[in-house]
Order: C-alpha cells, then structure tokens, then sequence
C-alpha cells in the first residue's frame, strides 16, 4: 500500500470509526503506525521504530511515544496525543525530549489528525517554538502531500529537512506580509498599483 492509498484509508477510520478512537492508545495503534508504515518505516522492528523511547531530561525515565532510527541512530521523535486533544502550536514536552538527542533534527507532535513538524532552524538542537509544517489527514492539498513524501524512509535527509522548513517558513512569512498588505495597503503601494495596471502618471495631491 503506497502513502496516498494509506492516507485513503486512514480519512475513512476517521470518517467511520472516530468514536472508537478514544485514546492515545488507540490513536497511536489505528492511526499514528499506519501513517509512519505508509511512509515506509518498519513498525514491526522496534530497532527503526522504537515505542516509548527514553528520553531523560529533568525527569527520570522521560519517555518519548516513537523515536525513528535511520542508520542505527535516532533522527526522529514523535510525540502522540488522543484524536480528541487540539494540537497547540508549542509543544515544550516535545522540546525537551528533543534537546537531549542532537542527531535528531525532527520533532512530530500529532492527534493522528493534524501532524506538527519542528526542527531546529533557530537554534541548533533547541527545537523551534512553532511548526514549520502541517499536515492534516483530512484536510490538505497536493502541494502538502508532496511536503509529506519528503519524511519517507527511502526519502528522508536531515539537510533535506532542514531546507525545506527554511522555504516553508520564508513562504509563510511572505504570504503575511502580502495579505497584510492588501488588507491596510498605503498610499504608496496604491500609486504603485494603478501605475502599472492603468500605465498613467499618478499626480500627488498637494495641499
């Protein structure tokens, strides 16, 4: 089963089973495993796909839900909560997991809905407040399809990453600004608009 075809299957457990799914138990089992499958990680090696990773911090014996090991090394931590828990947008548990492992570059926080991708563009191993990638099981278009290929196994590149969240995030901040604009736009930008789309000389008033 390819990752679209699983992601089809995944959108009808959720459309017919969802109030089966009351726990993170049963989020992890009927969607968190499926997904990372579809992505091609092995689910039955607990050698790739590690439950209940320890991650020690301030407490003893901190667990992390899954740690993915690419190369006998763990690159990526994924922190799971219950299909009904809202996903915020920092997610320090996730964070302090994450500073305690430098080879991993990639923080995943989901509810087997929505999925959360951090990393560290800010700060070297000091995972970034908020996500730079999200993609949601039932709610995406092809372009974030395409961004989710990008963490398959026989696909997956720290560097790779790590570009690819630098274009998000310069994406989105432009996106803002050009919406900010538009909604309160300034005089200037005006002038400028008319300039080009009508091609006369706009006369400043003067008072």
């Amino acid at each position: 089963m390819n990752l679209k075809e699983t992601i089809e299957l995944l959108n009808n457990v959720i459309s017919e089973n969802s109030e089966l799914i009351k726990n993170e138990e049963s989020t992890k089992q009927f969607l968190v495993l499926p997904l990372l499958k579809g992505l091609g990680y092995d689910t039955y090696s607990p050698q790739e796909v590690t439950p209940e990773f320890t991650a020690d911090f301030h407490k003893k014996n901190e667990k992390v839900d899954y740690a993915i090991s690419i190369n006998g090394q763990p690159r990526i931590f994924i922190e799971a909560k219950s299909i009904n828990m809202k996903i915020n947008k920092s997610a320090p548990q996730l964070s302090r997991y994450f500073s305690t492992f430098p080879s991993v570059k990639l923080g995943i926080l989901t509810n087997g809905i929505e999925y959360h991708f951090f990393t560290d563009l800010n700060n070297s191993n000091i995972m970034d407040s908020k996500p730079f990638f999200i993609f949601n099981i039932i709610n995406h278009n092809e372009e974030d399809f395409e961004n989710l290929i990008k963490f398959s196994k026989n696909l997956y590149d720290q560097e790779t990453v790590k570009i690819l969240a630098e274009s998000l995030i310069y994406f989105q901040s432009f996106k803002s600004v050009i919406k900010e604009i538009f909604e309160s736009p300034n005089d200037d930008f005006i002038k400028f608009v008319i300039k080009e789309r009508f091609k006369f000389k706009v006369i400043s008033t003067v008072y």
